[in-house]
């Protein structure tokens, strides 16, 4: 009588799903080389899933696949353009691409791609003094002196975005990877994490663009900090224009 090994049939599975797993990586990593190829080394391509199926040899429905997936795991980062679509491959993709290829460093290969500069603007507004409370709290101040290089001027610069493409860029921004500043519990509340973006103004002061998860802003208005009052700093006040820019 032959008795049933459940062990073999969960090693079985195993062994498919870890096929799956190996095939999905190896799909996944071709297809980073591939828009790195075909975007001439800079990392940013513009195009429809259907160019992007001919050029990978893929079907389109399998490129809007890896995309979804690469998108959702932070290696691909999308803009909505109205000849296409923008995609950026991510700081996380290049790593990726370093782990994966025997003998490839990372510092080789981000040496030989182009960043690209985006400028976003928007306009100077007052805002409700939540970000002079939030930056004000000692155990925020005390982890932005340690993982930003400064304890932040106590208060934001706030701007209104002034497009559709502005939030766009923002965005994409958001998709990269921020610096954390943990979240903490004081005895009359909690107070939640805040990432900070690299980003920078012409002629201007050390910036980041800060996003709390407990803000009352939508996504039309951003929040930078800085060492310095940026309003006296950079000569400005409500209704004035102010650009800044980061790199992807």
């Amino acid at each position: 009588m032959d008795i049933p090994n459940p062990l073999g049939r969960r090693t079985v599975n195993l062994r498919r799903q870890s096929k799956r797993t190996y095939g999905k990586r190896a799909k996944e990593l071709v297809f980073l080389l591939d828009l790195l190829k075909i975007s001439g080394n800079r990392g940013e391509v513009l195009s429809t899933t259907g160019r992007l199926a001919g050029l990978a040899g893929m079907s389109q429905q399998s490129i809007s696949l890896v995309l979804r997936s690469l998108a959702s795991s932070g290696f691909l980062a999308k803009q909505h353009s109205k000849n296409g679509e923008r995609i950026f491959l991510t700081s996380k993709a290049y790593d990726r691409i370093a782990q994966e290829l025997a003998g490839v460093s990372l510092p080789a290969i981000r040496d030989h791609l182009e960043r690209r500069e985006l400028v976003v603007t928007g306009t100077l507004f007052t805002g409700k003094g939540e970000g002079a409370y939030y930056v004000s709290q000692k155990e925020y101040s005390r982890q932005m002196h340690q993982r930003l290089g400064f304890v932040p001027y106590p208060g934001t610069m706030n701007l209104r975005l002034n497009g559709f493409e502005d939030v766009n860029k923002i965005l994409l921004l958001h998709s990269l990877h921020p610096i954390k500043i943990e979240g903490f519990t004081t005895h009359e509340r909690t107070f939640g994490d805040v990432f900070c973006y690299d980003v920078e103004i012409a002629g201007g002061p050390k910036i980041y663009l800060v996003r709390s998860e407990r803000t009352s802003y939508d996504l039309t208005v951003v929040e930078l900090i800085s060492d310095v009052y940026l309003r006296k700093a950079l000569r400005v006040e409500d209704g004035d224009t102010v650009r800044f820019s980061f790199f992807v």
